[in-house]
C-alpha cells in the first residue's frame, strides 16, 4: 500500500518513521489538512517549495534531524541556492517539529531563536 504523505516528501518520511515525535507517515496528511485544504497543497502560500524563490532576502532554515519534514527543509535550502539566493541550513539533533515554541524548557529552542 502506498502511503499518501501530502505535506512531506523525501526519504526522511520513511527514514524517520518512529523517530519523529510529531508526525508519522500515516498521519501527516491529516495534520496537513488542518493547515490547508488538499487543493491548496501545491500553493506557494502553503509551501514555499512550490513558489518562486528568487529575489528573497537571506533565509535561515532550521529543522530537526529526526523530523519527517527534514528533507523538505533540505530541498528548500537547495532550491534557494539554485536560484542564487542566500540560504543557511541548520539541522538540530534530538529536537522535534516546532521545538522553538518551548523556549525555556528546551535549551535548543533558545539557541535556535537567537
Amino acid at each position: 500500500m502506498k502511503l499518501r504523505t501530502r505535506g512531506a516528501s523525501g526519504a526522511s518520511v520513511r527514514e524517520n518513521d518512529g523517530k519523529c515525535a510529531m508526525f508519522r507517515p500515516e498521519n501527516i496528511s491529516a495534520f496537513a489538512a488542518c493547515y490547508a485544504s488538499p487543493a491548496a497543497g501545491r500553493d506557494a502560500g502553503v509551501s514555499p517549495l512550490h513558489g518562486r524563490l528568487d529575489g528573497l532576502p537571506p533565509i535561515h532554515v532550521q529543522v530537526g534531524a529526526e523530523e519527517l519534514l527534514r528533507d523538505d527543509a533540505v530541498r528548500l535550502h537547495a532550491q534557494l541556492q539554485a536560484v542564487g539566493g542566500s540560504s543557511e541550513l541548520v539541522v538540530y539533533d534530538g529536537v522535534f517539529h516546532g521545538w522553538h515554541m518551548l523556549d525555556g524548557p528546551v535549551p535548543e529552542a533558545r539557541q535556535a531563536l537567537e
